[in-house]
């Protein structure tokens, strides 16, 4: 488990029972976060519009995206060969394509101008290939197929919070459901549950 401070622009390590370890630091208001299939972890750095590459190990990185705009959620596609980035406020979701060895190789709008506020903030991947993203302030979830077409609100929780700002599939274990979306709250610290009927995309390192 890997998680990051935003107090000190640091990752961190968590060492079980109950230790941990300093990665890197550094960083530009670290945010969004996704492990890759070979255990390093992709970091937004919203304030330096860019997206790091960390070994969690030794915490040497590469950059693997630059200039984009406030960059904050992000997540893999199911075959970890293209990586989403969420905007925070430029209303558009970014994509950076890898590789057979995973160095990047071009960077584009997947899709923009679709959305009420364009503050994007956590973002998942389903074992399809949609790409599912929370909007702050409208407090909607947006699932867009690979394509980048048809973008389509899942659901609206405008009328309880304004600030839904991340989202994950459940794992299977404990009663939290894999085909089910869950949605957090940080106004009311509720959890809300989202029916989606696929898992998400496969994980070597959950």
């Amino acid at each position: 488990l890997v998680y990051a401070n935003v107090s000190s622009n640091s990752l961190f390590r968590v060492i079980p029972p109950a230790s941990k370890a300093f990665v890197i630091g550094g960083l530009s208001y670290p945010n969004g976060m996704d492990a890759d299939n070979n255990g390093n972890i992709v970091v937004a750095e919203q304030n330096a519009s860019q997206v790091r590459r960390v070994n969690p190990e030794n915490g040497e990185f590469d950059i693997l995206g630059t200039n984009m705009n406030n960059p904050n959620g992000v997540s893999f596609s199911p075959d970890y060969k293209t990586l989403y980035v969420g905007s925070f406020g430029g209303g558009m979701i970014y994509k950076i394509t890898l590789d057979a060895q995973d160095k990047p190789v071009s960077q584009s709008v997947f899709i923009q101008g679709f959305s009420q506020n364009g503050t994007f903030d956590g973002m998942g991947v389903d074992a399809c290939g949609n790409v599912y993203v929370c909007e702050y302030i409208a407090a909607k979830v947006w699932r867009i197929p690979p394509s980048g077409q048809n973008p389509k609100v899942i659901v609206d929780l405008g009328k309880e919070t304004s600030w839904i700002p991340n989202l994950q599939w459940g794992s299977g274990v404990g009663g939290w459901d894999p085909l089910v979306l869950y949605v957090r709250d940080i106004s009311s610290g509720k959890m809300y549950e989202v029916p989606v009927g696929v898992p998400g995309k496969p994980r070597k390192y959950p």
